[in-house]
Order: structure tokens, then C-alpha cells, then sequence
């Protein structure tokens, strides 16, 4: 999503497609919880994990047909305010522990080059 290639209906496609490019890219993200979406999500998440680090070759007309779908769409989807309105509307169903334990484990996987060093 954030290389410009396409864009996406909404800022919650958005967020799934940069989830499923990261788990087929081979970074740890296990598939969302039962309560949270649908059984289908979640085994279409299993399959991203298990593709991870292949090379498999798509087909070349579905891989077209779907990129040209998803020009189609606009680019604000992805834009940092809506990306921002997302978190803060999700953030409200969660509650105060869930939340702080986020903003932990947020602080502690945060790109170490995107921390400010004290002293500097």
C-alpha cells in the first residue's frame, strides 16, 4: 500500500494488505483471534504464514486483474490521518490494560533508528 502502486476502498483494506505482504515477507504476525474476525480471514492469514519465503509464480491474469482493480481505488486510504482515525476508533472498543499493554509492546518492537537517543 505504501509503495503508491494501488490504492484501497478503505483504510481497514489498507491495513489487511500491508498485514498479508508482511506475513508472506516472513515477519511474525500469527492470525487474528476467533473473537475478533471471521474464520475465513483467519485462514487466509495461516495461508500468508505458510507462504512465507516462497517463490511461488501467480498467475499472471488474476495478478493483473487484481492490480488493476485496486488502481481503481483511491489513495487516501492509506494517507497517515486516516491510517491515525483507524487506530484511535479501534483503540475505543479495547479497554485501559489492552491499551497500555499495546503502547508496551509498541515501545519495545519500534524500529530502534526511529527512537530519539538521549544525550543527542
Amino acid at each position: 500500500m505504501r509503495e503508491g502502486e494501488h490504492g484501497a476502498r478503505s483504510t481497514k483494506q489498507a491495513i489487511a494488505i500491508g498485514l498479508s505482504k508482511e506475513r508472506r515477507a516472513g515477519v511474525k504476525l500469527p492470525p487474528p483471534k476467533p473473537s475478533r474476525t471471521s474464520a475465513e480471514t483467519r485462514r487466509k492469514a495461516q495461508l500468508d504464514i505458510e507462504k512465507a519465503g516462497q517463490k511461488t509464480k501467480p498467475s499472471r491474469k488474476r495478478s493483473r486483474a487484481i492490480k488493476a482493480a485496486l488502481k481503481r481505488e483511491g489513495k487516501a486510504a492509506a494517507s497517515t490521518q486516516a491510517l491515525s482515525r483507524q487506530a484511535r476508533s479501534a483503540a475505543k472498543g479495547r479497554s485501559q490494560k489492552e491499551r497500555s499493554q499495546a503502547a508496551q509492546k509498541a515501545a519495545v518492537t519500534r524500529a530502534s533508528g526511529h527512537r530519539k537517543r538521549r544525550g543527542e
